[in-house]
């Protein structure tokens, strides 16, 4: 997707500055089946072989780069008073729903946001619903925005563990022996620790560049 310079300047002031760098489009579904499959959310562990992955935020925070505020993303259950409100506003400016990641990419490429705020909304959710969490059939999540409750501020918010809380309870929604059962959480971010870790294995210490920014689809 292209960003115009003021877009891309937004998403770095939102905390989300190296996903700009993330070349990977798609992962290999074999390798993707295989991580999820190793993956121990008891222990947050990816066991591959003598060898064990973890998964916490501060791989995540290493791996992609998002903001690590402290404010939590709350559940659905314990939404802010607004967040009906929030999301219908969000969901309305759409022709139709559910809203799919093609929609919002559209509509950032049109570009005709009166103000910041709103393109941080869209970039928020199309970065969820390919990233963390969508729909069954790939659609956005728009109600996970009822969950940001504290702040408007997307990059005071603590998304290493909001990934992590989804990978969790999205293995454990996960059949792996039902074909038709598919894992809709953050399944680049899992291959990534876990090239991180295979790959580079000297290398898991603290960066100047997030692991993002070199990966690519080989």
């Amino acid at each position: 997707m292209i960003l115009t310079r003021r877009q891309r300047n937004v998403v770095r002031s939102m905390g989300f500055g190296k996903i700009l760098n993330l070349r990977v489009s798609d992962v290999n579904a074999q390798l993707a089946y295989f991580v999820v499959d190793s993956l121990d959310t008891d222990k947050m562990e990816i066991n591959v072989g003598d060898r064990k992955i973890r998964v916490n935020k501060e791989g995540v925070r290493r791996i992609m780069g998002v903001p690590y505020g402290g404010i939590r993303v709350v559940s659905e259950a314990a939404r802010c008073a607004d967040a009906e409100a929030r999301v219908n506003t969000w969901k309305n400016r759409f022709v139709k729903t559910p809203v799919s990641c093609k929609m919002i990419v559209d509509k950032i490429r049109e570009n005709s946001y009166a103000d910041d705020e709103t393109f941080k909304l869209d970039f928020a959710m199309l970065f969820i619903a390919t990233m963390i969490a969508s729909t069954k059939n790939g659609n956005a999540m728009y109600t996970i925005l009822g969950w940001f409750c504290l702040s408007k501020e997307f990059r005071e918010h603590d998304w290493c563990q909001l990934i992590i809380d989804t990978i969790r309870v999205c293995k454990s929604d996960w059949d792996r022996d039902d074909r038709n059962s598919f894992f809709r959480g953050p399944l680049t971010i899992l291959v990534l620790l876990y090239l991180d870790s295979t790959t580079c294995p000297g290398l898991v210490g603290d960066r100047e560049q997030a692991p993002i920014s070199f990966w690519k689809k080989r």
